[in-house]
């Protein structure tokens, strides 16, 4: 009996959080044999397990096969290149995707900064910055709260502070997740 298409990402999802690559590699056959490569979501959903069963290799191939790409795919692999440490890669994928012609959105330059400020590449972050801004997508509150955890996160608290301060110049508002990361730059200014 063919499963469902809601089932399979199911499968898939589950597999990667447990890190269970050899079922995720069952649910894989099964997309093969009732033909749901076409499926974004599935395809997306493989990515996704791949990657956090800690085989980037097989994300990519899977990526690299489908013949019609889309931003949902790109997310994934994305995600999964900044979960791997592999940032700058990520950032070569969404290069090559665009000259292809597909759009980015805030999502995927969110992934990459949030990589690059955990990183504490502050040169990459900002040029990321710019990037997606040369996009025309302006950068958002988990933007700005991405770099500010990141600097936080690797002490450089006078980044993190200058960061608040350039996001409250720039008419973002911070959300408790922005002042949550913010406290421990704090806490360490205030000793």
């Amino acid at each position: 009996r063919k499963p469902s298409e809601f089932v399979i990402p199911s499968a898939l999802k589950a597999s990667g959080h447990l890190s269970d690559m050899r079922t995720g590699e069952t649910v894989h056959a099964l997309v093969v044999k009732y033909d749901f490569e076409s499926d974004a979501f599935v395809i997306s959903a493989l990515i996704d397990m791949y990657s956090k069963c800690v085989n980037i290799k097989s994300a990519k191939r899977v990526f690299d096969r489908m013949a019609d790409k889309d931003l949902v795919a790109l997310n994934a692999m994305v995600s999964g290149y900044v979960q791997h440490g592999i940032v700058k890669q990520a950032l070569v994928l969404v290069q090559e995707m665009k000259l292809l012609g597909m759009k980015t959105n805030v999502i995927t330059w969110n992934t990459i900064i949030a990589g690059f400020s955990q990183e504490n590449d502050e040169v990459m972050v900002w040029e990321t910055f710019r990037q997606m801004r040369k996009d025309g997508i302006e950068p958002d509150m988990v933007s700005w709260t991405s770099v500010i955890s990141g600097f936080v996160q690797n002490f450089c608290n006078k980044e993190a502070f200058d960061t608040f301060k350039w996001m409250l110049d720039a008419g973002t508002r911070p959300s408790t997740a922005t002042i949550s990361g913010l406290l421990p730059a704090c806490a360490t200014a205030a000793d």
